[in-house]
């Protein structure tokens, strides 16, 4: 979970209009075979929660990186 450019897919989901099986498949695509889906569960999930919600998003991956 220390892989920039998973964190950078991570954000682009936050912020953009981007659904779920997206953003899955590139996280797959960057972290290749380093890819649990169970380590990110919490992270997506987070996002959804959010419901396009950019602010509500950030605030709630920031208490998790923290």
């Amino acid at each position: 979970m220390k892989d920039p450019r998973a964190w950078e897919v991570v954000c682009t989901f936050a912020m953009l209009e981007m659904r779920l099986p997206e953003a899955e498949d590139q996280l797959k695509e960057v972290l290749s075979s380093n890819y649990a889906p169970d380590k990110w569960f919490d992270i997506l999930k987070i996002i959804m929660d959010a419901e396009n919600n950019v602010t509500k998003a950030v605030n709630g991956l920031d208490q998790v990186t923290k």
